[in-house]
Order: C-alpha cells, then sequence, then structure tokens
C-alpha cells in the first residue's frame, strides 16, 4: 500500500461528457491518487463568465469523499441559458497549473436569427425654411444578439437627394448598426430647409438583406417632407393670344403662362367672358398645378 505523503498527489479529471447546451449541467470527475480523504480540492472554471453559470461560481472546492489509495470527488457545473446566439464556448476546469479538462458548451439547438424591421411604416416632418434638420428612423430587433447586425438601406421617393443647399435632404447614413446586445439602431437623413412653395415631398428608406439578422414585416418607412411654405404674393401671368376676333363656329386660342412657380394656383382661378355661346374647355395644363413658367392654354370655341 503507498503511504500517504511519500509520493505527490495527481489528479485525473474526466468530465461526464465532451459538448452540453446551455440550461443543462455536466460532472467533472476528479480521480486522485495519494491524495487523504476529506481533503478539499480546489479548482476553477475558465472558458465561461460568471453570468453562463446557472448557480455557483468560477472557483471552489470539492471534497475527496471515499477512503483508500484511490480517491474521487465530483464537481457539477449548472450551466444558464443566455438567450444569445454565439459561438460554442470551451468550458474547463482546473486543478493546480497542470491537470484540467474541457467541455464544449453549445447554445441551445436551434437558435433562429432574430428579426429586423422599421418600429414604424410612415412619418412626416416640416420642411424648414433654412438649415439642415436630423431626421432618425429607428428599426428595432426581435430578440437580442450577441453578434452585430447590419442592415442596408435604399432611398427613393420624390424628395431629391444630394448635397446641400440645392437639394432637399443629404443622407447620413447608408446602412444601420445594431451593437451586439442592443435592439435598436436608427437611419439618419437631413432634411434641407427653404422658403420656395412645392408640394409636399417624400423620402422612402427600404431595407436590403440584413447581416446576422432576417427581415421582418416593416421593411419600407415613407416619410414626407411637410411643405411650410405659401406665396406671400401672386404669381405674375402673361395672358396672349394670336386671336384679335372670331366669328361663329371659329375656335381662339388664349395663352395664359405664369412667370414663376406657384402651388396655390389653379385651373379654376381663371375665368373667361363671353357670353352664353362661348364653350371654354382646356387643351394643356399640369396637374396638380406646381407650374414651372409652364403654358396653360384655354381655348374658346364660338358657338353663334
Amino acid at each position: 500500500m503507498v503511504e500517504y505523503g511519500q509520493y505527490p498527489a495527481t489528479y485525473n479529471i474526466t468530465p461526464s461528457a465532451t459538448s452540453v447546451n446551455e440550461g443543462a449541467s455536466v460532472t467533472f470527475t476528479i480521480d486522485t491518487k495519494n491524495v487523504e480523504w476529506g481533503t478539499n480540492i480546489a479548482y476553477t472554471l475558465t472558458g465561461i463568465s460568471q453570468s453562463d453559470l446557472a448557480s455557483g461560481s468560477l472557483s471552489g472546492t470539492a471534497v475527496v469523499n471515499q477512503q483508500g489509495v484511490d480517491g474521487r470527488a465530483t464537481v457539477t457545473v449548472a450551466l444558464a441559458v443566455d438567450n444569445l446566439a454565439e459561438a460554442p464556448e470551451s468550458l474547463r476546469l482546473a486543478v493546480g497549473s497542470t491537470t484540467s479538462a474541457a467541455v464544449t458548451v453549445l447554445d441551445p439547438p436551434p437558435v433562429p436569427l432574430p428579426t429586423v424591421q422599421f418600429t414604424t411604416t410612415a412619418g412626416s416632418f416640416n420642411e424648414g425654411n433654412s438649415g439642415n434638420t436630423a431626421v432618425k428612423i429607428e428599426v428595432v430587433l426581435s430578440t437580442i444578439s450577441a453578434q452585430t447586425v447590419t442592415v442596408p438601406i435604399a432611398y427613393s421617393g420624390t424628395a431629391t437627394p444630394g448635397i446641400s443647399p440645392s437639394t432637399d435632404y443629404t443622407i447620413a447614413s447608408a446602412s444601420i448598426t445594431i451593437e451586439a446586445g442592443q435592439t435598436t439602431g436608427t437611419a439618419t437623413f437631413f432634411v434641407v430647409g427653404d422658403t420656395t412653395p412645392e408640394l409636399d415631398e417624400t423620402v422612402i428608406l427600404k431595407m436590403g438583406t440584413p447581416t446576422n439578422a432576417v427581415l421582418g414585416t416593416n421593411t419600407t418607412h415613407t416619410h414626407t417632407v411637410v411643405n411650410d411654405d405659401s406665396d406671400v404674393t401672386p404669381p405674375s401671368i402673361q395672358i396672349y393670344s394670336p386671336n384679335t376676333s372670331i366669328v361663329t363656329g371659329d375656335v381662339a386660342t388664349i395663352f395664359f403662362q405664369l412667370i414663376e412657380p406657384s402651388t396655390d394656383f389653379t385651373a379654376s382661378d381663371i375665368t373667361v367672358q363671353g357670353g352664353a355661346n362661348l364653350q371654354l374647355f382646356w387643351t394643356e395644363c399640369r396637374l396638380p398645378c406646381e407650374f414651372h413658367a409652364s403654358r396653360m392654354d384655354k381655348r374658346i370655341n364660338s358657338l353663334g
């Protein structure tokens, strides 16, 4: 029989499995030689964090609980489920600096990728009269991810992008990044303010194929840039006609030409007086009435 104390203690560690899923537990069996019964064996756990444990800590002691030359101790590690999509981890139990054994910790199968979508599908913002105003459109993940999620964004709509101040808006972010551990991100563009009367315009954001996520339901957001300018003075208009007189059955053409753009001027603002025997109708008019020095023709039919 080997007498205790005459030879150095030795340890052999055997895990109950080579891999284990989060939410389960694994037992490490420590077989010893030349270690007395009742001895507390110090151990450490590495490769995981404290939050990965359902109970216990990353270090502790195990008691040799069998008599004889070959003593045995066991350590059971209970793992928590963190609901994060992450790479496999290596859980290692070590006794001293030379003896250890490792187990691979896996996510519970399967772990679906989170969905990503716009928080809302529409919004609006007043254009303003000057400067660049930031508009932030939020996207949200369905669940926290341990991986960074990126989403490309394509811009379209009736508003004109480009370099301020000659355009309606400028693009600050062509993609959205949601950092690991977060659930929201934003796409940003800047509305360029002006004092020119114009129609309301749209900026449409559409998601492309994301990285580390899948598209949800709300993949398009339409943002309306609301015109907050109005004509201070009535538009100037020129009226002319090649016809100085007509007889019964002839057609006279009268030209109406706006000198500057206007959103407040419509076809109903023009009337022609000449009696009940005149038939009036438009032959050319741009509607809705945002006129950029465009020509409107009114023809007059003389019915007798």
